[in-house]
């Protein structure tokens, strides 16, 4: 689908524009694709942040949480927009024989040095509707200011070759790669199989665990608050998107490479 705001030619079922983050919506019209700007959007190769033409202010609890161009502001903290290295954001609820007791509505952002959290969910007697328009209102701010040219600069990197990690496992153009392989319990146990059952060998065991090319690669889905990567029909790895930094990227990374068509030139190059 196109943004019939920039043209930009975005994953089926976007909710934002990947070039200007506006929102896309299932009765926008595409853009012919003998358009001018159908085929400018043919020509990006990757994602691009969009300037904001306004600072977005959410108040929570008594405090502005404010994105610009420039920074992100929450109270006194201060982190500016090309520093961000890391977001993790997600909603967890408790609950003591069925009726819930706390909850979360929480964002992370790190430039590396320093953390700034923000809870949506602060405040005596506040409804749960304030609450998610809180998180809602704060995530929409986030997207083109940070979400955005985290996946740019993702896209980047598999480009030129340089991959990057999340969590334990690092990506680039070959797949993905697991920078932990089998413990010795592990290796025990797969010996102890394969000598009463067969099968194959612990070592290819480790290998298909640590390694899955981009061929093997079966898509992705999203749960529970996490985030799963397949080979074929099988999790190879799943990712909690409140605990693991820039897991939240990783959905609309791979969605931009399906639809540009980047990840097809991976798995034949």
């Amino acid at each position: 689908m196109y943004c019939t705001a920039c043209g930009t030619k975005n994953p089926d079922n976007s909710d934002n524009c990947f070039n200007c983050g506006s929102t896309m919506g299932a009765n926008h019209p595409p853009r012919a694709a003998g358009s001018s700007s159908g085929a400018a959007a043919k020509q990006s190769r990757t994602p691009t942040a969009r300037t904001l033409k306004a600072p977005i202010t959410v108040e929570i609890a008594g405090h502005a949480f404010t994105v610009s161009d420039e920074q992100i502001q929450f109270g006194r903290q201060v982190l500016r927009c090309d520093d961000v290295v890391g977001i993790r954001y997600g909603v967890y609820k408790h609950y003591t024989n069925g009726i819930r007791d706390s909850q979360s509505y929480k964002v992370w952002l790190t430039d590396g040095r320093t953390t700034m959290d923000v809870e949506c969910a602060k405040g005596f007697f506040v409804r749960d509707a304030t609450i998610e328009s809180r998180y809602d209102g704060v995530l929409r701010a986030l997207y083109p200011a940070v979400i955005v040219p985290l996946v740019q600069s993702m896209l980047t990197n598999l480009d030129n070759g340089a991959g990057f990690q999340i969590g334990d496992v690092i990506f680039d153009k070959n797949g993905l790669h697991r920078t932990s392989g089998f413990g010795a319990i592990q290796k025990g146990i797969g010996k102890t199989w394969v000598a009463l059952f067969g099968g194959s060998s612990v070592e290819d065991r480790e290998h298909r665990y640590q390694h899955l090319p981009w061929t093997e690669f079966g898509g992705r889905t999203l749960a529970d608050g996490n985030i799963s990567l397949f080979r074929g029909k099988e999790v190879w790895v799943q990712f909690a998107l409140r605990d693991v930094w820039n897991a939240v990227c990783l959905a609309p990374l791979l969605d931009f490479l399906s639809e540009d068509g980047r990840l097809w030139s991976f798995v034949n190059s």
